[in-house]
């Protein structure tokens, strides 16, 4: 293929055009400008309908590079292909969108997110096109969201309850209160018109209206749907409308593994999924809906020291699954400030006894993580590494069951104490850096995850 003249003339061509595209979105131009401008390149209409064959095969072939776990590396030949890719998927997209292919022309415009390098510029610029697309999807009729059973918190034993702050608002934290400290936050939400009547969270109803016909990456589980135990898959793509049909809601049966279906979309390692058959989890949410923004509230963040609240909604992860989804327990890296948009999800948060419940003493963290100096002394840190322990070649994350330990198996864990907290719509949760947590959805749940680092170690007040 790469020596076919019509190839190399797209290749060419695409560098150049993809440079333009780019410099149109961030001088502010609109849908109509990028579309004139397409067609005023090589690959243009009507010339695009005679290359239709060679572009699709184009994005075939990229697609299927773009999706190994090795491309993740980076590199200049990736880089090349990312900005190709790009562009003809955008290209694809607007003769798609001229055809009134609704949700084809969606999904190329999510393909160039997912898989190019589009950038946030010229993902504002072709909000207007997905929305034309949502508008133009005929709805199937299944969009009620079905009542499921409950599943009861039946295992937490002797785990105490996380300390409740009414408003965060209004929270009295203590002078030069230790920022190490979780917090169970049952206000602070009120700015998020997300979460209103209208808002794109106000119920899995409005989800799906806003959101259902994006294609998002969905980890797969170790079940037979993902492919995932018998080919080694670690994601699947498809419309968010699907996954909520099949693996949220169940109101309609798998469908078959497509051959096509991708390796990997993103770098994340699929361990959240393990549980259950799929899980939109750790999704960067914004980058490829940043029309979302606008709805979300930023003053919770900067109640608990945010520096940059904006770039850090910009890099929001969003979490979307069944009842039952479990997030083993680990901790991150960085400060974590988790928001239940939708449904009801358990927390438990772990602290060795060893060491201090609200500790200085958490893990350092690593300086290819953003990690400066500080953390605990190695002495505590191997006394909380052996209470949890912790996944070979994953330090921060944990082989015990936090619900229900086998203190057989685990013995140390047994010095563990651990805090339970039960997130509602509307509440938060604050995570300091170093803190042990797992989760599970006591319902179909979606959440999202503000991760960043502080510079100020104080609340404001």
């Amino acid at each position: 293929m790469q020596n076919d003249p019509t190839y190399r003339a797209m290749v060419a061509a695409g560098c150049a055009a993809t440079a333009h595209l780019r410099q149109l979105a961030s001088d502010g131009a609109d849908l109509d400008a990028l579309q004139e401008a397409a067609h005023q390149h090589s690959l243009q209409r009507p010339t695009l309908d005679q290359h239709a064959a060679a572009l699709d095969s184009l994005l075939q072939q990229g697609f299927a590079l773009l999706t190994q776990p090795s491309s993740h590396a980076g590199g200049r030949a990736i880089a090349a292909w990312r900005a190709v890719f790009t562009l003809a998927a955008v290209l694809r997209a607007v003769a798609l969108h001229d055809s009134q292919c609704w949700a084809l022309a969606a999904r190329h415009v999510d393909l160039a997110l997912l898989l190019g390098d589009a950038g946030p510029q010229l993902a504002s610029a072709l909000a207007p096109l997905l929305a034309q697309a949502a508008a133009g999807v005929r709805c199937d009729g299944s969009s009620g969201v079905r009542r499921s059973p409950r599943l009861a918190a039946l295992s937490l034993g002797a785990a105490a309850a996380l300390p409740r702050v009414p408003k965060a608002q209004a929270a009295e934290l203590e002078a030069g209160a230790p920022p190490q400290a979780s917090l169970h936050l049952l206000g602070g939400m009120g700015d998020w018109r997300a979460l209103r009547e209208g808002g794109w969270a106000a119920s899995l109803l409005a989800v799906r209206q806003r959101l259902g016909h994006r294609t998002v990456p969905v980890e797969v589980g170790m079940g037979r749907w993902g492919g995932r135990a018998r080919e080694g898959r670690q994601q699947r793509l498809m419309r968010l409308d699907d996954f909520l049909d099949e693996q949220v809601l169940r109101t309609r049966r798998p469908s078959p593994l497509e051959e096509a279906s991708p390796l990997a979309v993103t770098p994340t390692v699929p361990v959240t999924a393990a549980r259950c058959e799929g899980y939109v989890a750790q999704h960067l949410l914004f980058r490829q809906a940043p029309d979302l923004l606008g709805e979300i509230g930023l003053e919770l963040l900067r109640r608990v020291g945010d520096p940059d609240p904006a770039r850090t909604a910009q890099g929001a992860r969003a979490w979307l699954g069944p009842e039952g989804t479990v997030t083993p327990l680990h901790f991150d890296w960085h400060d974590n400030v988790l928001c239940q948009l939708l449904g009801e999800k358990l927390v438990l948060l772990c602290f060795p006894r060893a060491v201090p419940a609200v500790p200085r003493a958490v893990p350092a963290v690593p300086p290819e993580e953003g990690g400066g100096e500080g953390g605990c002394c190695a002495a505590c840190a191997s006394v909380c590494m052996k209470c949890m322990y912790p996944c070979d070649g994953v330090p921060n994350a944990s082989r015990v069951d936090a619900e229900a330990p086998d203190l057989s198996a685990f013995p140390r864990f047994a010095g563990v104490e651990r805090r339970a907290c039960l997130l509602r719509p509307g509440e938060a949760l604050f995570v300091p850096r170093g803190v042990w947590h797992y989760a599970r959805s006591l319902s179909p749940s979606l959440s999202v995850s503000f991760w960043f680092s502080r510079t100020e170690q104080k609340f404001e007040r």
